[in-house]
Formats: structure tokens, sequence, C-alpha cells
């Protein structure tokens, strides 16, 4: 009887969820404001950084979209290396641009690279991006069109160059944070525009992180007061995991690293206890459910009985887990206008299981060497070593 009440309860609260979701994203649609583009005459010079090594058949493709951006006054500092000949590729395709610069780069962290383009960029606003990245004619342009309007920061939006369950799922999250509840995180293969001073005042890009480049940015940003503005039109195509497999190592990886930068920026973050509680919320799901499981092992060693309705306990839990989740399909469905999302609603529960155990693995083992993630560039690049960039 009560177990029943609880399955009642349970799927009451998942409508509720989903009804919420739904008119949420309605809402989105409903209230959002198109701003006029700012005047060309408006527009900051910019000075674009690109970290590269071996990246060689990445690269050729990445320079070839810049070569395409229309930006009145921009430069873009290639730091290219590796030993299979990336620099020499950038060099060839870059070549006869007057705005592209290629300099030759070490196995140096990503972050000392990017200091050295810091260094070497001739205009107060400096972009940062991967060289997987392929952008939009127009991209530039919408990316600096909050720093016309004020914003000190400004962060892009990104498409994984794969469809797949695991790469719709992150787009979901994608429509969801960033335009309909309008947050503005720095998180996750996208272009970022900062001021010079404003990165000098944080302490520029430290180079002992590691995958974790741009949301050290965000946690950094925290005490500054600083607008950050998320730029809808400023699209680029990337690299993302779009399999089980690369979404596990990918998840990981960020998840031992996010771990060391939670630590390393508690004093800000404590200050920020909406921001603190999303941040540690996969890590205390994760600890939960393997005491309950630790406990429910113990009971069944004692008392099979408890052990059983414990297991009973966990099922209208896990559903509730997934039930809520899903809801993020139903809040995408109603911003976008199109109910195909509906389809895709078991997308998000899938991720929530890949994150779950990988927060846990990494609870554990948080001082374990990353395994290193470039997409379906992965294996190239480890078999010739180097640093990720």
């Amino acid at each position: 009887m009560i177990l029943r009440g609880l399955w009642i309860l349970v799927l009451a609260h998942i409508a509720l969820t989903w009804a919420l979701a739904i008119r949420r994203g309605w809402r989105a649609r409903r209230n959002e404001v198109n701003s006029p583009p700012p005047r060309r005459e408006d527009l900051p010079p910019v000075s674009v950084l690109v970290p590269a090594w071996n990246e060689k058949g990445t690269i050729e493709k990445h320079i070839a979209a810049l070569r395409q951006v229309e930006y009145p006054r921009w430069e873009a500092i290639i730091l290219a290396g590796g030993d299979d000949g990336t620099h020499s590729a950038a060099m060839a395709a870059a070549m006869g641009d007057e705005r592209l610069r290629v300099l030759e780069r070490g196995p140096e962290p990503k972050n000392a690279a990017l200091n050295r383009g810091v260094q070497e960029a001739q205009y107060d606003i400096v972009v940062l991006l991967d060289c997987d990245n392929i952008v939009e004619p127009g991209w530039l342009a919408a990316l600096m069109a909050p720093i016309a309007r004020g914003a000190s920061v400004a962060v892009g939006d990104g498409f994984p160059n794969r469809i797949t369950p695991v790469t719709l799922e992150e787009t979901m999250w994608n429509i969801h944070t960033y335009q309909i509840q309008k947050l503005s995180w720095i998180q996750g293969d996208r272009s970022i525009a900062i001021r010079r001073d404003l990165l000098a005042r944080i302490g520029g890009l430290p180079e002992h992180t590691y995958a974790r480049e741009d949301w050290d940015i965000w946690a950094r940003l925290g005490d500054t007061g600083e607008r950050v503005a998320f730029a809808e039109g400023a699209r680029l195509t990337t690299d993302r995991p779009a399999t089980v497999r690369e979404s596990w190592r990918h998840h990981l990886r960020w998840r031992r690293t996010h771990l060391t930068g939670l630590w390393e920026h508690r004093a800000t973050l404590l200050n920020q206890p909406r921001d603190l509680f999303a941040q540690l919320y996969a890590y205390l799901l994760a600890a939960g459910l393997a005491f309950y499981l630790l406990l429910t092992g113990i009971a069944a060693l004692v008392r099979p009985d408890w052990a059983a309705a414990m297991l009973s306990l966990l099922a209208p839990f896990l559903a509730w887990l997934c039930g809520r989740t899903a809801a993020l399909a139903g809040a995408v469905a109603a911003y976008t206008g199109d109910w195909r999302w509906l389809a895709r609603a078991w997308m998000p529960a899938l991720n929530l299981f890949l994150t779950i155990p990988a927060s846990f693995v990494a609870l554990l083992t948080p001082r374990s060497a990353p395994p290193l993630y470039k997409g379906p560039r992965n294996s190239r690049s480890a078999a010739a070593g180097g640093p990720a960039t």
C-alpha cells in the first residue's frame, strides 16, 4: 500500500515537472526579444586566438572557415605545432590572408600557448577558439554584438558536427541552458570573447588546468560582477562526443578535472550557493546512491527481506529521476515549436546514467591521469603525443 502511494506521488510529480517545463519553454519563446545588430562601425577590433597541436587535417578546415569570416577589423593568431606537420599545414592554409598570423608552438599546455597569443594580440578584446571549431561567416559579428552593447564577456553557440542521440541530448541541454533559462555559463566547446584587461584582472589563463579552461574562466569571473552575455547567433560546429563510449570517456575526464576546479575555486563558489549546488549535484547524487546500495548490500546479509524492501524503494526513485530529467525535452519542444523533441525524451535519461557513475568514479579517483578526449581526432592525437588542444 505504501509503495503504491509512493508510485502515485512519483508519477504525479513527474507530470507536474513536465507541465512546468513546457510552460517554461513556451514563456521563453513568447518573451524572446531580438535586439537589432550593432552598426559595423560600433563593432570593436578583435584578436582571435587558436591553439593547435598535432591537428593536421583539422587546422586546414578551421582556417578555411576563418577566411570566410565577415568582420571589419580583426586578426587571428594561430599557434600551431606538432610532429605531424600542423605548423606547415597552417602556414599553407593561411597564405595570402593578412588577417591570419601563424606562430609555431611547442608541446606546452594549451593555456600556455593562449597566454603567448594574448601577448602577441594587437587588440583589446581576445576571442578564444579551438581549432576543431568551424565558424560561420557571421559568427564573429554575432559574438561581438553583446560586447558592443557593454558586456565584458560573450560566449557563443556551438553545435556538434555529428548527429546522434548523444549529441542531440547535448543540443537539448544547450537550448535549455542558454536560450530558455538565459544562463551564461562558459562551458562546452564554444567561442569566448573577453576583454584583455578583465582577463588580466582574474589572473590570466592558468597553465596547470586541463580540459576545463573555459569553465575556469567562468568560475574566476564569479566575484568580479562583470556581465557575461550569450551570443545566440555566434554559431560554430565542433567535435563533440557522439557515441556512448566517447561520452563516457568525456564524462570521466570532465568530472575529474571539474572536482579539482571546484576545490580550487571553493571560496568563490561558496558565495554563490545556487551555482554551487548545481555544480555539486551530480556528485551528491552519485555518493547518495552508492551509500544506499551499500546499505542494501549489508541488509541482504542480515535481513534479506529488508534488502528487498530497500530495492523496491529504489525503483520509484530512479523512475522519478528519469522522468524529471526527460522533461528537458518538453521545455525544448515548447520553446522551439518542434514537437519532435518529445520523441527524444529518453536521451537525457541516458546521459544521466553516464553522469552518475562517472561522478562516482571521479570521487574515488580524483587524481588519476585523465583520458584525453578530442572527439573523433583522439586516436591520431594520442598516437602523436602532446597536450590536448
